[in-house]
């Protein structure tokens, strides 16, 4: 697939560059997750085509869904096996959308993940109010030892929790603290969206 869009009044419409075989009008086609019966075929200059074979970029029409560029497309034999193929790749990325939710760390369920052996790191992103406030929490979380775990600073500053410190807590798998701040609309929406853990606080 080399471009796709959703073309108002013809649907998704994708622009695909045929490397091997024939592709007919009529055939089943499956690109990524979209799906459908290739009822439209359009050359570069506009014309309709019943066939293209390699080396062609047509245009066509009829996929349920707009694809991902760069998304190799086949033909398949018919409806059946399309479905089986798209819900194989949504069941994929299903999996590795919860392995990837599993993977993040909340204060709750830290000490389960720790006797379990799972932790042994613990990423912290600290905000605070004013200067010297942070200074203490450093302090603190500094005299934080556990033969088990590492409490490691990653980023500390003073300010608003923002949708930056949300987008380095999720990379780096951290926990956000708080203290005496309350963190951006966007920040707040963010985290959700990522299952990133925000703890505010007012006493050290």
């Amino acid at each position: 697939v080399i471009e796709a869009e959703l073309s108002k009044g013809r649907g998704p419409v994708a622009t695909v560059l045929v490397q091997e075989g024939t592709i007919n009008r009529g055939d089943i086609v499956v690109a990524d997750k979209a799906m459908g019966r290739v009822r439209a075929m359009i050359d570069d200059r506009g014309k309709s085509l019943t066939s293209a074979g390699p080396s062609s970029a047509v245009e066509i029409l009829g996929l349920d869904s707009v694809p991902p560029p760069s998304a190799r497309f086949f033909v398949v034999k018919d409806e059946r096996d399309a479905k089986a193929i798209v819900g194989h790749l949504e069941d994929k990325e299903r999996k590795g959308r919860l392995a990837e939710e599993r993977k993040k760390v909340s204060l709750d369920d830290l000490f389960a993940q720790m006797q379990a052996g799972e932790v042994k790191t613990l990423n912290l992103v600290i905000k605070s109010d004013v200067q010297g406030s942070l200074e203490a929490l450093r302090t603190a979380f500094s005299k934080l030892k556990h033969p088990e775990l590492e409490v490691r600073i990653i980023h500390d500053a003073v300010g608003a929790i923002s949708e930056h410190d949300v987008y380095l807590a999720s990379a780096s798998n951290a926990i956000i603290i708080g203290f005496n701040v309350r963190p951006e609309k966007n920040a707040k929406l963010l985290a959700e969206q990522d299952k990133v853990d925000i703890k505010l606080y007012s006493v050290i």
